[in-house]
């Protein structure tokens, strides 16, 4: 939802008080009439922009006026009207970076690429080709293609850089397939041993004993009793609230757990009481291979055309909503940002203006750490010559472009 609010801000209503006819403290800059300057101020300066890093509502202030989504929405005016709704009580929903809507090619991609793991009765709602808006570009005038999308994407799931954001395509509902096995390639994580207290991944059958006593997987993975993770099937508690535990603790390490015994398991089992068993409460180590990113469904399908493909279906609102972000970045500033210090690699894209390229209404023309960023219309930007960007007023009932200041004052 916060995602709809701003893009529909930026993209019409708020694009109004921009033009100087409301807001706060449209200021004229020249005689000539034609500029101004919109003066804004937050309790916190924006510090990293990256969209691959980013963590906070502050960070992300510059987003609306840098980049755009694959998709917008707009209120409703006489330009894009909804059928029985007043002007400015609905809105539509227009491409931005894409050319026109998603065409579903589910049937076709999990014929020809087996891979995904579409699902075999699969007819709609896993894969779609997009096509690109051939107009967009960064603020230099370099393209915006297909290459792009799909480089950017690459390097947003790339496993060895960790970025914050990758899990916003494949933790929820909009889930790429392949991102996550893509992007913890490699990467150890703790898994309990049965998702609903009933069934378990792991039997006894598949645990073999250690010359200490301990139990491991065949593959030789940890096993372990986190005595701190909480478990829906006992009521949201941990293994720690059980008194009877209380000795398997004073031997927990620092994450709170303890190898697998036989001497722990009579141990959990008493503790739980009968007919509950221990191994239900078991975690293990879970290593993703690594794998190369041609398993990850985001692929070029033409010069200004990608096909993206899901291990969810996701259709309609839904999916076009999911496309409001953007996720590509500018290589030659993005490359020259990232640096590496034994296996943490940092960056420091889109953290002032001189790592900053700009796709969307409004470049950053200058940035002070901690006091003031200043944006200036990108005259590159596409919206300012397609004609869909536009409103009709409901009072005076005349045309205007939308995004007509000029500049853009944030201080703090």
């Amino acid at each position: 939802m916060k995602r709809w609010i701003a893009a529909v801000l930026i993209g019409s209503t708020a694009a109004m008080s921009l033009a100087g006819c409301a807001g706060q403290n449209p200021t004229p800059e020249t005689d000539a009439g034609e500029r101004y300057t919109y003066r804004d101020s937050v309790s916190n300066m924006a510090t990293n922009w990256n969209p691959h890093t980013y963590q906070t509502a502050d960070d992300a202030y510059p987003a609306p006026f840098l980049r755009v989504g694959l998709y917008g929405f707009v209120f409703n005016d006489a330009l894009h009207p909804v059928e029985g709704k007043e002007p400015y009580t609905a809105y539509r929903i227009i491409p931005e970076m894409a050319a026109s809507e998603p065409v579903d090619v589910t049937a076709t991609v999990r014929e020809g690429h087996p891979e995904f793991g579409i699902p075999a009765s699969a007819t709609h709602g896993y894969a779609y080709t997009i096509d690109l808006n051939p107009d967009a570009c960064w603020e230099d005038g370099t393209p915006i293609n297909a290459d792009t999308y799909v480089w950017s994407m690459e390097q947003l799931l790339d496993p060895k850089l960790k970025n914050y954001r990758a899990t916003d395509y494949y933790s929820g509902n909009f889930s790429i397939a392949g991102a996550e096995e893509y992007a913890r390639g490699g990467q150890t994580e703790r898994r309990q041993n049965s998702p609903d207290g009933k069934s378990v991944t792991y039997t006894r059958d598949d645990l073999v004993t250690a010359p200490d006593g301990r139990y491991t997987l065949r593959d030789g993975s940890s096993v372990y009793f986190s005595l701190t993770e909480e478990f829906s099937y006992l009521g949201g508690k941990p293994l720690s609230a059980y008194e009877a535990l209380s000795d398997l603790a004073a031997a927990a390490d620092q994450d709170g757990c303890i190898p697998v015994t036989d001497a722990a398991m009579e141990t959990v089992a008493s503790a739980l009481g009968e007919g509950m068993d221990p191994l239900l409460f078991m975690a293990y180590d879970y290593t993703y291979p690594a794998v190369f990113f041609d398993t990850v469904g985001l692929y070029k399908s033409g010069e200004y055309q990608i096909t993206l493909v899901l291990d969810k279906s996701l259709s309609g609102f839904h999916l076009l909503y999911s496309l409001m972000e953007n996720w590509i970045v500018y290589p030659p500033y993005y490359e020259a940002c990232l640096k590496q210090n034994g296996e943490l690699w940092t960056s420091t894209y889109n953290t002032d203006a001189a790592t900053t390229m700009s796709y969307g209404p409004y470049k950053l023309s200058a940035y002070q750490a901690d006091k003031v960023m200043r944006f200036e219309k990108n005259e590159s930007w596409y919206g300012y010559r397609d004609g869909q960007h536009r409103y009709r007023d409901p009072v005076d009932g005349q045309e205007y472009s939308m995004y007509m200041t000029t500049a853009i004052e944030c201080q703090r």
